[in-house]
């Protein structure tokens, strides 16, 4: 589904992220559990220190691990996606929203388990495909409207594009990288878990806390939202 085919369908847009959002846990992570023990730079930490990009750091800890396709995809599927991730999506279609997945991640998984799970969703995110040696290889996609080098794509100026066609524009994330995108969004739009949830706590930012991704599709559906403000 092309993102301006969500314009002529929906006039309420949600724009989430994947990893540890839609997922338990993001799939880099779980990577690192199948890297434990074994002596490789610290990407992560130079990439919280400053020192790399987001998109460099993530990259960098795929190629440390070469198991090849099908290893790739059983940890894919390791990540915690909820039984009902369908039935939600097809619930908020229904209710008038529509649905578009911004990662820094790859795009490479999500369509795996997508694709499994009978979903078509417009996905924002890093090209990959598994290489020769059997990791995972992201790409940056430089024709892409929301291209950014640090993460690889621009979550805030999806949101942007979003609040320019739509009625309503929520969004749900756990991470850095969604701080941007989520505070364009109104109070009770604004959905987090994890990180960036005690990231808007601190800041006393209101927001949507959530556990599960399907409690954003409820409460959404319900107008249920009572926004914690720190």
């Amino acid at each position: 589904m092309e993102l301006d085919a969500l314009v002529d369908q929906f006039n309420k847009l949600l724009v989430t992220d994947f990893d540890g959002t839609i997922t338990a846990v993001d799939f880099f992570e779980r990577v690192l559990e199948q890297l434990l023990g074994r002596e490789y730079p610290d990407y992560w930490q130079q990439y919280v220190r400053g020192e790399i990009t987001h998109f460099d750091a993530l990259n960098s800890i795929f190629g440390e691990l070469r198991v090849g396709q099908e290893q790739l995809l059983q940890i894919a599927e390791s990540v915690g996606l909820q039984a009902s991730f369908a039935d939600d999506v097809q619930r908020l279609q229904t209710g008038g929203w529509g649905v578009i997945v911004v990662s820094a991640g790859s795009k490479w998984y999500i369509e795996q388990l997508f694709e499994r799970r009978g979903v078509r969703l417009p996905i924002v995110s890093n090209p990959g495909e598994v290489s020769p040696e059997g990791s995972l290889q992201m790409s940056l996609d430089r024709e892409s409207r929301f291209f950014n080098r640090e993460i690889g794509i621009d979550k805030a100026g999806v949101v942007r594009w979003a609040l320019q066609n739509f009625e309503q524009v929520a969004f749900a994330g756990d991470g850095r990288p969604d701080v941007a995108a989520a505070e364009l969004v109104v109070d009770d739009r604004r959905f987090a878990r994890g990180w960036l949830a005690e990231h808007f706590a601190t800041q006393c930012t209101p927001f949507v806390r959530f556990e599960f991704w399907s409690q954003v599709a409820d409460k959404l559906l319900t107008d249920e939202l009572l926004p914690e403000r720190g």
